[in-house]
């Protein structure tokens, strides 16, 4: 009898605990770092940093571009993605809540170290104009557009040319004296 008892009392021991590590108030920021011609980056240095406590983590993305940071307390953060030759990217307003998994997408492009772009909350996506290079007769254009929830950079080009128009002619029609 005071075996089953030390049994059931045991049982109902892990029960608890089990119920207790459900309970648990964190979050988790993931997410796959990519360049701008869609290839997975390894080795990226990954920065959260909780704008409410001023706590901070570094993970680095494995051999697929992958990253996780599990277990993190609950409020705003803020996530730095970065590696040697490309432009750091930082997102920021990055709310966390009870049991939430927030995915946070990088493209990175190809820039000096400190190049850092930097975008702000989950908005909508924002059109940029570029002028990639030009000649006489001929220049390219391209619409970009970032969006900062999934980290998606859609690039269109347009290619235009300048019309070899006729030289104007300038002098007096007619008899000259």
């Amino acid at each position: 009898m005071a075996i089953r008892n030390f049994s059931l009392a045991l049982l109902g021991s892990a029960l608890c605990a089990q119920l207790a590590f459900a309970q648990v108030n964190t979050a988790t920021i993931s997410g796959t770092v990519r360049d701008v011609s869609g290839a997975v980056l390894p080795g990226v240095s990954v920065a959260i940093h909780n704008q409410d406590t001023g706590i901070s983590r570094t993970v680095t993305t494995n051999e697929t571009g992958r990253y996780s940071a599990p277990a993190l307390g609950l409020g705003n953060y803020q996530v730095t993605a970065q590696l040697q030759g490309f432009q750091s990217q930082v997102r920021s307003g990055i709310a966390l809540t009870v049991g939430r998994e927030a995915v946070v997408d990088f493209t990175l492009a190809v820039g000096a170290v400190n190049q850092t772009v930097e975008v702000t909350g989950e908005a909508a996506p924002v059109p940029i104009s570029l002028q990639l290079g030009s000649t006489p007769s001929a220049a390219q254009q391209a619409q970009v557009a970032i969006n900062p929830t999934t980290g998606v950079v859609t690039v269109n080009t347009v290619r235009t040319t300048t019309a070899v128009a006729p030289r104007p002619v300038t002098g007096t029609i007619g008899r000259t004296r």
